[in-house]
């Protein structure tokens, strides 16, 4: 393995010198837009155009039909030209390919010799002719009118500022039955009056986005070219909007997730797959990276160009090193995640950001993956050890602790008999019985053995717990627990647990003498048998009278 250099700061050019392109390559509009096949996407071109006697004056309606001559056949033969004239009744004159709209303005009339000019009745019937199965997603209407809305008596519309609810109506209408953000509005007064301005502008009650400018008519075909072209491009954006923020996903054959870990390596199969309808879209810095350094991913190609909505497989080697794993049962075991990364870029990145505001947001998805498997390799001893060691440990803690919370008796234990007579016994040992053959005698059966009271006292304070049933009473035994200076009546016997007595304290100390330093050991853990009392025999003393 060769070190990398470190790493020096970057200079910046030279003035005058090329600069570094970045990213991919990226193409222009017009191979944008010839990829999209906008030719082969119809629009709607709807042309309303005032036949009142006004338009006779400066020769403006002779000026309007030679323009519609030339702008017709400026489109193409998938749009749709529908053409109305309108004066005191709008008129569809056609309304069919534009392939053969030149006729079309044939049927304009050669005079213009209306008496009213109802452009609300001619609004109404271009929103009508736009309202198809058939429509194509993008129209355009354009309004050419010199004055304003002058209608006859039986007009729907009547004057908006004296009545607006036939226009509210009609507005209603609209949102209903078209999509308004497809459809954009050209209101173009021939004249530069208010009078043709005021006209115009009524075409914002169906459209309420509509342009409304004053033309004469030797701009009007520069400005349909730009109305044309920019309709063009909205085509165009509402083609590649969902493309800009689709995914490219990712799927890993075979599966990951149950491999041999013995194999030490597999050749897995990587396809990427663009959701995109219409984006070309290409990964730079393509990278495979695990989660673990003892897996490494081989045969990964830097750059990888998708077209839209194809795929491309790209077969990867994935090369590991096995390690065993279990407490107590071992296995060969390979585990980790494998990541794929890569800048997701587009040949048309350029043309979306800045012609059609719409920045590249396309991600991966399922770009990670999970690499595991594992194989039986018989028994871990260190764990089996292990785990004898530790309940070894457990088991010595509970003894320790057991003996610790009942320590051996000592001192003198006083039993009274239900006839008065008293009995005396010198406590030795972690328990002694009760019973007329054992060291304490009573009428009676049970135990006594050592507590060790939670105080803070030094030394630690201990007390006694008496187990006792008197002879003919059945059930579980009664416990009761005193410390040294108290008396219990249990039963029908009296016991007495004397403070700081000296036979207790002598007797102890003797143990320990005795016993030498293994005193504080178990009895088992010293390797013979303690002595009951003092002098190696019975502990029982005979009945005496207290």
């Amino acid at each position: 393995m060769v070190a990398a250099a470190p790493a020096t700061p970057p200079q910046a050019p030279a003035p005058g010198a090329p600069q570094a392109e970045l990213g991919i390559p990226q193409v222009d509009l017009n191979a944008v837009m010839t990829a999209l096949r906008l030719n082969d996407v119809a629009a709607d071109y709807v042309v309303l155009v005032d036949t009142s006697a006004s338009m006779q004056d400066g020769a403006l309606f002779d000026q309007v039909r030679d323009f519609l001559r030339g702008y017709v056949a400026g489109l193409t033969p998938a749009d749709r030209f529908i053409l109305i004239g309108f004066d005191a009744v709008p008129a569809l004159l056609y309304s069919g390919s534009a392939a053969d709209a030149g006729s079309a303005i044939d049927q304009l009339p050669l005079v213009p010799n209306g008496g009213a000019t109802d452009i609300g009745a001619a609004i109404r019937d271009a929103v009508n002719e736009l309202d198809r199965r058939d429509a194509s997603p993008v129209s355009a209407v354009f309004l050419l009118t010199d004055g304003a809305h002058n209608p006859p008596r039986s007009s729907d519309f009547p004057d908006p500022e004296s009545n607006d609810q036939p226009w509210q109506a009609l507005r209603d209408h609209t949102r209903q039955r078209l999509d308004l953000a497809r459809v954009h509005g050209h209101g173009i007064a021939l004249r530069n009056n208010d009078q043709a301005m005021a006209g115009a502008s009524l075409l914002k009650w169906a459209l309420p986005a509509t342009k409304v400018l004053a033309l004469p008519p030797d701009q009007l075909r520069a400005y349909l070219d730009r109305a044309k072209e920019g309709s063009r491009r909205l085509t165009a954006a509402g083609l590649l909007t969902p493309d800009t923020q689709e995914q490219v996903t990712v799927s890993w054959e075979p599966r990951l997730a149950d491999v041999n870990p013995g194999a030490s390596h597999l050749v897995t199969q990587v396809k990427l797959t663009s959701r995109a309808k219409w984006l070309p879209v290409e990964l730079t810095d393509v990278s495979i990276t695990p989660s673990r350094p003892d897996v490494r991913a081989d045969g990964v190609p830097d750059r990888i160009i998708l077209p839209p909505g194809q795929s491309v497989t790209i077969p990867v080697i994935l090369t590991w090193q096995q390690h065993s794993a279990g407490w107590l049962r071992r296995s060969q075991v390979v585990t980790g995640e494998l990541r794929l990364g890569a800048t997701i870029d587009s040949p048309w990145r350029d043309v979306a950001d800045q012609d059609f505001k719409l920045p590249l947001r396309v991600r991966f998805a399922d770009e990670s993956t999970v690499l595991h498997g594992s194989n039986p390799d018989g028994w871990n001893l260190w764990g089996v050890l292990r785990l004898l060691l530790l309940v070894a440990a457990v088991i010595l803690t509970a003894i320790l602790g057991r003996l610790w919370w009942c320590p051996r008796l000592a001192g003198v234990l006083l039993v009274e008999w239900p006839n008065g007579q008293v009995v005396q016994v010198e406590l030795s040992g972690r328990k002694a019985q009760i019973s007329t053959r054992h060291r304490i005698d009573a009428p009676g059966t049970g135990s006594v053995r050592g507590r060790r009271a939670r105080t803070d006292a030094e030394p630690p304070r201990t007390d006694i717990l008496v187990r006792y049933r008197p002879r003919q009473v059945s059930g579980r035994l009664p416990r009761v627990r005193f410390s040294p200076g108290q008396s219990r009546i249990v039963g029908n016997v009296t016991f007495t647990y004397p403070e700081g007595t000296h036979a207790g304290s002598t007797h102890a100390e003797g143990r320990q003498r005795e016993a030498g330093p293994f005193a504080r050991f178990p009895r088992f853990l010293r390797g013979r048998r303690g002595p009951r009392d003092r002098t190696g025999g019975s502990s029982r003393t005979p009945p005496t009278q207290w």
